[in-house]
């Protein structure tokens, strides 16, 4: 059945997009679609819900109060890249990769606030030493790509546990060797923001949130 979708699929690329055939057109027109109703979230009435929402978050950077978690388990091996994410150059025309365009809003926001913004970054057993030496290589004039100071940033594995089958069994890698994997994204609730160590960090900083 796979093999028969593949044809189907490759027949379709080679004829529409290799070769440029004419398709079936679409004409989008006001009649024939209905647009969501839009809202302009940076404008409304000082006392809505999303005025006074900013007001509290703002309020929050002005006192240092806030910090960034960074969920960095996972590779990129579905787009074709064997590195951790984190790594990936998501701004091909700025050559620049997610880690500096993280790294570069962070500067900014602490420059607009005049507080510094902790950033703990949650990897995974597969992606850690990996990440730690990708910004350890990336140091510029003392900094993480020369925006945020190394003491403002943790590294931080999320836990592992043995991958069992639907029937609670035990898969195997090889011969006496069991699988194993992160404990994935709940991990950052439930290991890393109740950590005694980090919490103290965090307070260090004067972080709530």
């Amino acid at each position: 059945l796979f093999l028969q979708y593949f044809s189907i699929f490759s027949c379709l690329y080679q004829r529409f997009i290799a070769r440029g055939e004419p398709g079936a057109a679409i004409h989008v027109t006001a009649e024939n679609v209905e647009a969501p109703k839009v809202y302009d979230v940076t404008r409304g009435e000082e006392d809505s819900d999303n005025m006074k929402a900013k007001g509290v978050g703002e309020a929050a950077l002005k006192q240092g109060q806030l910090a960034i978690l960074e969920l960095a388990g996972g590779t990129g091996s579905r787009f074709g890249h064997k590195h951790p994410k984190i790594m990936f150059k998501a701004s091909q025309v700025m050559n620049k990769s997610l880690g500096r365009m993280r790294a570069e809003k962070i500067r900014a926001l602490a420059e607009e606030y005049g507080k510094p913004i902790p950033w703990i970054i949650m990897t995974s057993d597969v992606t850690h030493e990996e990440t730690v030496q990708f910004f350890n290589a990336n140091i510029q004039e003392g900094k993480y790509f020369g925006q945020v100071p190394p003491e403002w940033v943790r590294f931080e594995r999320q836990r592992v546990m043995p991958q069992v089958t639907n029937e609670g069994e035990f898969i195997l890698e090889k011969k006496n060797k069991i699988v194993l994997g992160g404990f994935g994204h709940g991990d950052a609730r439930d290991w890393i923001l109740r950590n005694p160590e980090i919490l103290l960090w965090l307070r260090q900083f004067g972080v709530w949130y």
